[in-house]
């Protein structure tokens, strides 16, 4: 494991191109990196279940909000009427099958999916800053077809 420190800080976006690009560098493709947020709003005892499903064959989980059963904590009122209206606007004009959650930054990704999309946009990987960086993750990856769950 190797911790990235990033000072000052960059952001979502920013912090997700340095992890993404020191993970990449030294993986095979079956490996997994998970991505979470560090303000204590993800549980982190979830993370061997989201595994256990890249196991099963998903490219992609994502630990998401909209599934029964799910806890929101740690998160404010605006963020999460946010997130409720970056998916209804997903859902209506950008689906993607087995996904609910767009703009969840907790989510486990198979390298090899990873490496294929960061072999194919290079530079141009996550351009979007924020929350949108998330999103925009999901749709380029579309490219290739993953099993998101």
């Amino acid at each position: 494991m190797e911790v990235v420190d990033l000072q000052p800080n960059r952001g979502l976006a920013g912090a997700l191109r340095a992890g993404l690009a020191s993970g990449l560098k030294d993986m095979h493709p079956d490996d997994v990196i998970v991505t979470m947020d560090a303000d204590n709003s993800h549980n982190p005892a979830l993370i061997y279940r989201m595994l256990i499903q890249i196991q099963e064959g998903s490219d992609i989980v994502i630990a998401s909000r909209f599934r029964s059963g799910a806890r929101i904590e740690g998160v404010s009122g605006l963020r999460r009427a946010l997130s409720v209206g970056a998916r209804l606007i997903f859902k209506l004009f950008m689906p993607i099958k087995g996904v609910r959650d767009y703009t969840c930054g907790y989510r486990a990704y198979r390298v090899g999916l990873l490496s294929k999309m960061s072999e194919f946009y290079g530079g141009s990987l996550i351009e979007q800053e924020g929350f949108g960086c998330m999103a925009e993750l999901l749709l380029k990856s579309r490219k290739f077809s993953p099993i998101i769950h």
